[in-house]
């Protein structure tokens, strides 16, 4: 994404004063947003792109925010977006605006026949670890 894409973008959403089924915003400004896998999975399964601004806070009227740490959102979202299933490989790009870091993720859509596109976290090897333990102990 270019500078002059991402003002027409945030034009559009202040303007508008919402979202918009494509395009989706995240402040992120405290933490990992939460549940990003569940805009993942929407924008893979849609019929095109989607993109969503992390930087970006709704409330405040689509004002630019700090992030708390562009290097480990990005961890975070990579991590995520292979826990999907089908894995997805988001375009990531992370660009100044208004004196501030955004990181904007971008979303194609999967093909037909790998839908529906889902989380799939992965299960925690301690709990099957314990029981192994308890079973032996007997």
């Amino acid at each position: 994404m270019d500078q002059e894409t991402l003002r027409g973008i945030v034009y559009n959403l202040r303007h508008h004063r919402t979202e918009f089924h494509d395009i989706e915003v995240k402040a992120a400004n405290n933490d990992n947003p939460n549940e990003l896998w569940k805009t993942f999975s929407a924008f893979a399964n849609y019929s095109k792109p989607g993109i969503i601004i992390c930087g970006l806070d709704e409330d405040s009227g689509f004002k630019a925010v700090d992030i708390y740490n562009p290097s480990k959102l990005q961890e975070h979202i990579i991590s995520v977006t292979s826990l999907m299933e089908p894995s997805l490989c988001p375009d990531i790009t992370v660009m100044d605006f208004e004196g501030k870091t955004l990181v904007i993720i971008e979303i194609d859509p999967i093909p037909l026949e790998m839908r529906p596109c889902f989380y799939k976290p992965r299960v925690c090897m301690m709990a099957h670890t314990f029981v192994f333990q308890l079973v032996n102990v007997r």
